[in-house]
Order: structure tokens, then sequence, then C-alpha cells
């Protein structure tokens, strides 16, 4: 932990020197989404099937280049149902990845080092935001997620910064309607959905069969 913080912070908790995203615009957070009563989210989506609450454990951002933030080695998955395309990052002594989903083919970058085995340096581009899987326009969907149940690194960023980690899913459900609340309960259940705020997210992983691990806001971490 103590190699990574000091190779990409100088203790401010900042990270002022990582690149992720040069002038790409936000397009979702880090949250829970309601899309009829309420009005405690940003954003309010219709989903085809009707449901009416979605966790969002990621940050979207717009269309624009994807500058790869840390030494790391990338494994590409091209078809991944919702995803559409994934590339995931794992950063080099970091006991998170970076789960990169919807971009078009990954950069000549990305391609030698799958081919070699080889670590794509950091400010290295990766590829581009694309439109691959479910969204709306081109844009990237970034998680990152511990590789054990919790990270010691993210957890020590974000008790750097002195955010607060409590849990909003009980004040979320005190302002949801019943059927709202019944159908977050039966989609949290299966999920072993236990803890969400703005920070971080603790639930059975969605891509890998890791039983539970954390989702963290690339945001609150590194401003990605």
């Amino acid at each position: 932990m103590t190699d990574f913080l000091q190779k990409y912070d100088n203790g401010t908790f900042q990270f002022f020197d990582v690149r992720y995203r040069d002038g790409a615009e936000y397009k979702m957070g880090f949250e829970i989404l309601v899309n009829s009563a309420g009005d405690f989210t940003r954003e309010k989506l219709a989903f085809d099937d009707g449901r009416p609450v979605y966790v969002h454990p990621a940050i979207d951002r717009a269309a624009g280049e994807i500058i790869n933030p840390f030494d790391g080695k990338p494994e590409w998955f091209p078809i991944v149902p919702g995803y559409g395309t994934l590339l995931i990052m794992t950063p080099e002594g970091a006991d998170f990845e970076i789960r990169i989903a919807h971009m078009s083919l990954p950069s000549f970058a990305v391609r030698r080092a799958l081919s070699l085995g080889e670590i794509v340096p950091a400010n290295v581009p990766l590829g581009k935001a694309g439109s691959m899987g479910v969204g709306t326009g081109p844009h990237t969907h970034t998680e990152i997620v511990s590789i054990g149940e919790t990270s010691e690194i993210c957890d020590a960023i974000l008790a750097g910064k002195e955010y607060g980690l409590e849990n909003t899913i009980d004040q979320s459900e005190e302002r949801m309607t019943r059927e709202e609340k019944a159908f977050f309960r039966a989609y949290t259940g299966p999920r072993d959905l236990i803890l969400f705020n703005q920070h971080k997210c603790v639930r059975n992983d969605g891509f890998r069969s890791r039983g539970r691990v954390t989702y963290y806001s690339s945001r609150s971490l590194f401003g990605m």
C-alpha cells in the first residue's frame, strides 16, 4: 500500500498527476437512481421492464480518449452482457482493479501488452469511449473493485480524504414508495448488498465469482 501511495500521491490524497479522461464530462455518478417517486437522486431513469430503483456503483463519463491512470496489466473481454466490452486494468502493487465498460477497441498499447504479457504504462491511451452494451450514447462506465472483500489502499485514501462512510441504504429506503421499497429489497438481497453510500458499495461481485467485494467511486478516490 505504501509503495502505491508514494508513487502516485504527494501525501495530500489528491492524486494531482493521475490522468484518466482529459476534458470528459461526468454523465452519471455513484448513486441510487429512482425513476418515479422521490427526488433524492440527480437523475431519473426509466427502464423497459419498469424497474423503479437501480444501484449504480460506478462513474460514467462522456465520450473521449481514455488514459491509463496507473502502470498495470490489462485483461480484455469483447462480449459481456450489459457491459458490452470490458477492459480490466490491475495496477501494479494494488489490491483493486479498474473495470472500464462500453469502450471501443483497445489501443495498440493495450493489444501489445495483452499479446506479450506486459504492463501498460501510466499516461498511455487505453482506447476511446464507445456505445457497446447498455447505455445512451458513447461513454465509459468505470468501476473500481477490490480484489478481496475490501481494498486497504482505497479505504486508506477515503480515510485520508476524511470522507464519512455512513450507510445510505436505510436513509434512501425511508423516502421510497412501497413499490420501490419492495423492488429495492428484492434487488439488494440476491446481491448481498449490505452498504451503499456516495463513496463505496459492499456487495457480491457482479462480474467475477469472488463473492463479496467492495466497489469504490473512482471520482471519490482519484477524481476519475
